[in-house]
């Protein structure tokens, strides 16, 4: 990949479980609707996200969410004092003390777990070929 190549942004939704055969279905209707703009080889797909952290990747417990954001190369990251998304993870409840989110997940438990210990999350930004 170089500068200048055409890739395609992807964004996972929220509200629905992301289920292996569901990212395959998605990705494999981007291949029949953009694959003319590759007419060369692999389409490059690419994703900035709360998901792609390297250490929310190695916190995630296994499942399709680690199978899904495992297939990325993290290009870049930004850590935060505060965990942004946060709301993504907890709902309404991340406007409580921290100590008080709910850990009704392996997830909330992991992300809890980490922050509280003094761990730092962000995003970051990953691309992989298709």
């Amino acid at each position: 990949m170089k500068k200048g190549d055409t890739v395609i942004y992807i964004h996972i939704p929220s509200g629905t479980p992301l289920t292996v055969e569901e990212a395959e279905k998605s990705l494999d209707w981007a291949k029949e609707y953009f694959g003319h703009l590759f007419p060369e080889g692999p389409m490059v797909f690419m994703m900035g996200s709360w998901l792609l952290d390297s250490d929310l990747m190695a916190l995630l417990p296994e499942g399709n969410l680690k199978k899904f954001v495992q297939r990325f190369d993290v290009i870049w990251e930004r850590k935060s004092d505060t965990f942004h998304d946060a709301w993504r993870v907890y709902t309404k409840d991340c406007e409580k003390p921290m100590e008080q989110w709910p850990r009704n997940t392996r997830l909330q438990r992991a992300i809890a777990d980490h922050l509280q210990a003094g761990g730092k999350l962000g995003e970051g930004f990953g691309c992989f070929v298709r």
